[in-house]
């Protein structure tokens, strides 16, 4: 995750799907303040990333606080996954206006791509 090759203030939205989680926290949290410098005043995020009520929490190697690699039920289970608390998610976002916070947990489906199911934050927030 790096420095996103735009000037400040370019976009009216962004999407963010389960990316924001692949990362060490200083890189995480590098995320966030990126997609603040990026949006304009009033812009729009539309936020999805993994929570601590997943199943895969706390599987595999802990290599900091909520976030774990090496985790063998998940496809992508090799890079970092850092799942976010309520309180964590709302410390991130700190400079945003939070509109619609939702936990949203869909099952197991053994024969998916989420086949231990899915614990996630949906978010739309939009800058200060």
């Amino acid at each position: 995750m790096s420095t996103v090759p735009v000037k400040d203030s370019s976009f009216d939205a962004l999407l963010s799907s389960h990316v924001v989680q692949h990362g060490l926290q200083k890189e995480c949290d590098f995320v966030f303040q990126e997609m603040y410098r990026i949006l304009r005043p009033n812009g729009i995020l539309f936020l999805r990333t993994i929570s601590t009520q997943h199943l895969c929490y706390g599987r595999g190697q802990n290599i900091e606080p909520n976030t774990f690699i090496n985790i063998p039920e998940l496809p992508d289970g090799k890079v970092p996954h850092h799942f976010y608390s309520a309180e964590e998610i709302e410390q991130c976002l700190g400079l945003f206006n939070i509109i619609s916070k939702h936990h949203s947990r869909s099952p197991p489906a053994p024969k998916g791509f989420w086949k231990y199911g899915l614990e996630e934050w949906i978010i739309l927030a939009r800058k200060k």
